[in-house]
């Protein structure tokens, strides 16, 4: 615990002085602290800045606008109607949407009650959605227009949550969120300031798992904040700020950099959908200064035509923030030349937060690397001998933050191989120069990053052997220009069939999630496998990957 209390408050010290202009030293010293020891919430912070600036704008997302007095009002209104319906702390709570201007108000409201969040990639189908909704024993959940018909069917299947509702501003098959406003009062009674102030609130982000099956990431609300602050500090963030969100808020990153610019009271911009012009032109519009873009949304926007970039003053940026895939050093320096020197890459995963950070005056010399060790971070590479490995030799990647996960929800074993001693991996295979700087060289693990989504093959081999005229299959990640990475699956047919690729890629279609259907299938008479007979994967990768930069 020593650790955690010294990087709480180096993060705290650094954070402070970005913010003394506007709130005052004294005074987010006293309120932050308040908020890391779990004595108040995320809605005293904004309370506190409404009395400060209640008029400045908070909350952008289409054509609505929140001002701080109002979105406090709402968040204290939401906040009452949640405990009037029975919300009380620890219980877990679902955000089953797109990005939408109900999001960070929830999230809010969410942390107000001191309940668990969980927040669920909308692009799930319906088993896959409730299989989370079940593991996290949701008793609420918020969705999009989009999802009606999952949840309709998510509704016969889950007696056991107890109430739905709309996310967008206009009521469904279920009321709006906004409902729960009506005639409230924006503060929670006092036994439930009380009671919140004795409990360790939870979020639980969901990642596939090598079995097939999500595992629910637990990450202790505290600590969370404290990895917002390394955030904070080390890019740069300030009072002045505007934050853009366009990554989907469900992911770990967008959520955690949103929350902390929303914390010390940065307006976000929040987009509904990826669009590469128009992130140039809200750029333009709302004088942007920072933003969040997993590789293939940075390399999408860098491929615009020139006439389309003199459309827009992009003047505003001073951090671009990538992250989730490993960004190809061509990539890096064509940023650079476009929006000057504001590129930061981060390593770092759901389950460890940030671990590496590369600054933008690190970036031409070191374009291949994910960076340095974050404040507040131990990070170690060992080799499969578990040997601790120095600079220049290869060796996974293992980390130690305050933010680190509690574990995996309810899947001790599954979290037990993750962690040697009190680091954590999630498989990536690394290398540290003499500098301290890490590149990412490998992938220990069969994960596949495609478009900055974390994709596991062994998920859609199951659907794919379920497939009548399917033998055997292995799923693997072949590079692709557009998305980082696309799924290539290798299929033996049954004996006498000959399906075709099309019919396999639309099964799995019909029972995945759309970006886990393989882009593209290669029918083989057997896969290469080992004497106890598992699939040898670096034999079929080999062939995709063994002349590129980073391979994974």
């Amino acid at each position: 615990m020593l650790d955690y209390y010294v990087n709480l408050a180096r993060s705290v010290r650094r954070g402070a002085k970005q913010f003394r202009g506007r709130l005052g030293h004294g005074e987010f010293l006293r309120l932050l602290a308040q908020r890391m020891m779990g004595r108040g919430s995320l809605l005293d912070l904004i309370q506190a800045r409404a009395g400060i600036e209640p008029d400045r704008i908070v909350l952008v997302c289409g054509d609505r606008r929140l001002r701080f007095s109002e979105f406090a009002e709402r968040v204290g209104c939401l906040s009452r109607g949640l405990w009037d319906i029975g919300i009380r702390a620890q219980v877990p709570m679902a955000i089953f949407s797109r990005n939408t201007f109900s999001y960070p108000q929830l999230i809010a409201a969410f942390n107000s009650i001191q309940a668990d969040g969980v927040l669920i990639n909308y692009r799930l189908k319906t088993a896959e959605a409730e299989y989370i909704l079940k593991d996290s024993k949701s008793r609420i959940v918020f969705y999009s227009e989009d999802l009606t018909e999952t949840v309709r069917e998510l509704k016969k299947r889950l007696p056991e949550v107890k109430h739905w509702y709309s996310s967008e501003e206009m009521d469904l098959d279920d009321p709006s969120y906004a409902a729960l406003m009506i005639d409230k009062e924006p503060a929670l009674p006092p036994e439930a300031t009380k009671k919140a102030h004795k409990v360790e609130p939870k979020g639980l982000l969901y990642t596939s798992g090598t079995t097939g099956r999500p595992k629910g990431a637990v990450r202790n609300v505290k600590k969370a904040v404290t990895m917002g602050m390394v955030m904070i500090s080390e890019f740069g963030f300030n009072a002045d700020d505007v934050h853009l969100v366009v990554c989907p808020l469900y992911h770990g990153a967008p959520i955690a950099l949103a929350s902390m610019n929303l914390i010390v009271g940065v307006p976000l911009v929040i987009m509904k959908k990826f669009d590469p012009e128009e992130v140039l032109a809200t750029i333009h519009r709302e004088k942007v200064t920072s933003v969040f873009l997993v590789p293939y949304m940075l390399q999408a926007i860098l491929k615009l035509p020139e006439e389309v970039f003199k459309k827009y003053d992009t003047s505003s940026l001073r951090a671009i923030i990538s992250s989730a895939a490993p960004l190809p050093a061509d990539a890096k320096l064509k940023t650079l030349d476009r929006f000057g020197e504001v590129l930061y890459e981060f390593y770092g995963s759901t389950e460890a937060g940030i671990n590496t950070i590369l600054y933008p005056q690190d970036v031409r010399r070191k374009s291949r690397s994910v960076g340095r060790i974050a404040p507040g971070n131990k990070v170690k590479l060992y080799d499969d001998e578990g040997r601790e490995v120095g600079p220049g030799e290869r060796g996974e990647i293992f980390a130690y933050s305050s933010a680190l996960i509690d574990g995996y929800n309810e899947l001790p074993e599954e979290t037990k191989k993750c962690f040697r001693g009190k680091y954590f991996s999630v498989g990536d295979v690394g290398v540290m120069d003499e500098e301290g700087f890490l590149t990412i060289v490998d992938r220990k693990s069969d994960m596949v990053l495609s478009a900055g989504v974390n994709i596991y093959p062994a998920e859609i081999e199951v659907a794919l052997r379920e497939h009548p005229d399917v033998d055997d299959v292995a799923v693997i990640g072949v590079p692709d220009e557009e998305w980082g990475e696309a799924l290539k699956a290798f299929v033996v047919p049954r004996s006498g069939s000959k399906p075709t690729a099309e019919a396999l890629i639309q099964f799995c279609k019909a029972k995945l999630a759309g970006y886990k259907k393989p882009k593209t299938v290669e029918f083989v008479d057997d896969l290469p496998r080992n004497p106890s007979g598992k699939v040898l994967k670096r034999e079929l990768r080999d062939r995709y990957w063994k002349d590129r930069d980073v391979k994974v």
